[in-house]
């Protein structure tokens, strides 16, 4: 029976290296159509790899989405970029190429305009993942607390003294960590998703017979917030909420 374990093991490793090979090979396949300019089997290949299921990397999301982008299908084209923004939300080559794809979408939803302080946040947000921050955070936490022991038990007033303020500094600096680490935590588990069809019906409320009121185009990102039936309520970049058709959407 040992033997048998061992071996269904062996087995079992051994098929995913295999597994993880052909899909490497198939990622060069991919860049090479890509390369000469055949971004149709580009992206049947970049899709291929993602059904796979054996590799989801920045770099599959953002060739994929420069194959549909070349293909003018905006909506993949976005999509994919924003899957790979998530994985690495500071890669500038994945935000221009974001605005690039943007700027093709037929509709101006313009974003509700931030306050200074909250846009100087959401750049300093995006320096660094929520666990990059979450360590940080518990670096100057530990500072902190050796800043107070010094504090505590320091027998020289200027040593007491330093490590107060020291403490104090790093304590404050440790939660403003956390509370981005928590934010970003946060907005990774907002769903969100885009419009897929070439156009679709927006609606007020929930039922299909209700007269739309706006109609929204293929590349607009949208807040999913609820699900009835065949529609969906969806939130856009305006904070303007209403209904759409499931199937004209894809979560990222």
């Amino acid at each position: 029976m040992r033997k048998i374990l061992i071996f269904s093991i062996l087995y079992i490793l051994n098929l995913n290296n295999i597994l993880a090979t052909d899909a490497f090979q198939l990622f060069q396949s991919a860049n090479q159509a890509y390369q000469t300019g055949n971004f149709t089997a580009a992206t049947e290949q970049y899709e291929a790899i993602l059904r796979g299921g054996k590799i989801f990397s920045k770099e599959v999301f953002y060739n994929l989405g420069n194959s549909y982008f070349r293909l003018s299908k905006i909506g993949p084209s976005i999509l994919n970029y924003e899957r790979a923004a998530r994985i690495a939300p500071t890669d500038a080559d994945i935000q221009n190429n974001l605005i690039l794809a943007r700027a093709r979408i037929i509709d101006d939803v313009e974003p509700v305009s931030e306050v200074f302080f909250v846009h100087w946040f959401r750049l300093l947000r995006g320096v660094f993942t929520a666990d990059n921050w979450a360590i940080l955070g518990i670096i100057f936490l530990w500072v902190g607390a050796g800043g107070f022991a010094i504090w505590l038990l320091g027998k020289e007033r200027i040593w007491k003294k330093y490590g107060f303020i020291v403490g104090c500094f790093t304590l404050i600096l440790s939660i403003f960590m956390f509370l981005i680490a928590q934010n970003l935590s946060s907005i990774a588990n907002v769903s969100s998703g885009i419009v897929m069809s070439k156009e679709t019906a927006f609606r007020p409320a929930p039922n299909e017979n209700v007269t739309a009121t706006a109609t929204l185009h293929e590349g607009v990102k949208v807040e999913i917030l609820d699900k009835i039936g065949a529609l969906t309520k969806v939130k856009l970049p305006n904070s303007e909420e209403g209904w759409v058709l499931t199937t004209d959407i894809e979560k990222i």
